[in-house]
This record gives structure tokens, C-alpha cells and sequence, in this order.
């Protein structure tokens, strides 16, 4: 007796059944396996170009927000930033541009929320913590160099509050 038949009295499946049956179930195991991939790839994709969109909302927000004389807001900056070096006169709110030396910490009160971010200076680059990093970079870009157009002025507290102006390109 050959593989390929069966006794009609004998129960179970032939060997070409049962090669059949594992290479349909092989098939389909490996179709799910490239379909869960594929699609799991698709969601982090999608969740990076999210949080993308997100912070090239932010940004376009801060922007907006902080070129409107009427509505911009005051950024506190905590570092050991002087007038000694920069001559400001702090009572009369003179623009001036000030140079923000390294480890830098500037506080934005974007709508709702803060989002603390930390300048280093490395070849005259700002850099930030990766969490900011991409909002931090595009506004640098529109910065001309790493000089900051501020308004100084003194509060209770004896923090430096500044103006924060992103001039056009």
C-alpha cells in the first residue's frame, strides 16, 4: 500500500492530507506573523508622525503666541544672567540682546502648561534634553545666532523675567 490511500476501514488522513493540511496552516500562520508586523510598524509610524504633528503645533502655538506684542508673555530665565556685561537698563524695559551663557534655563508658559527647557551651548549650537529637543532646535533656527532679543525686568522673587521675541526670517 502506497501513502496516498487509505483502507476504508483504517481512521486518520493520508500522508498527502496531512502535508496539505500543515503547509495551508503554515501559510496562514505566516500571513498573520507579516500582518501583526506590518501593522505594528504602521502604529509606531503613525504615533511618530503624531507626536510630530503635535510639537509642530506647539511650536506654530508658541509662535503665534509670543509674536503678538499685545499677548506676549513673560519668560522666567534661572541662571546667574547679570546686567553687568550687558549695560541694561532694567527700570525703562530697554530691548537689548542679551548672550545666554551655558546651562541656561528657560521656563515658557505656553497656554496651560510649562515646559521647562535647559540650554547648553556646544559650537554655538543650543541643545536641550531629548524630550524637547525638536521644538527647541526649530526655534533656535530662527534665532540669529544664539543672542536672545529680551526685556529685562526685576520681580520680588529676584528672577530675571524676560521677553522671548522669535524674529521672521
Amino acid at each position: 500500500m502506497s501513502g496516498m490511500t487509505k483502507h476504508p476501514n483504517q481512521p486518520g488522513f493520508t500522508l498527502v492530507e496531512l502535508s496539505m493540511t500543515m503547509t495551508i496552516s503554515l501559510i496562514l500562520l505566516l500571513t498573520m506573523a507579516v500582518i501583526l508586523v506590518l501593522s505594528r510598524r504602521q502604529t509606531d509610524s503613525m504615533n511618530q508622525r503624531l507626536t510630530l504633528l503635535r510639537d509642530e503645533m506647539i511650536l506654530d502655538r508658541w509662535v503665534q503666541h509670543y509674536m503678538e506684542p499685545a499677548v506676549r508673555d513673560s519668560i522666567q530665565i534661572f541662571s546667574n544672567v547679570t546686567n553687568e556685561n550687558n549695560d541694561v537698563d532694567t527700570d525703562d524695559g530697554t530691548i537689548v540682546h542679551l548672550f545666554l551663557p551655558d546651562s541656561t534655563q528657560i521656563r515658557l508658559a505656553l497656554a496651560d502648561q510649562q515646559i521647562d527647557w535647559r540650554v547648553n551651548l556646544v559650537d554655538n549650537h543650543p541643545l536641550d534634553s531629548p524630550a524637547s529637543r525638536i521644538r527647541l532646535r526649530r526655534i533656535a533656527g530662527q534665532i540669529a545666532g544664539i543672542h536672545l532679543e529680551v526685556t529685562l525686568t526685576n520681580s520680588e522673587d529676584s528672577l530675571n523675567y524676560a521677553r522671548f521675541i522669535v524674529p521672521r526670517n
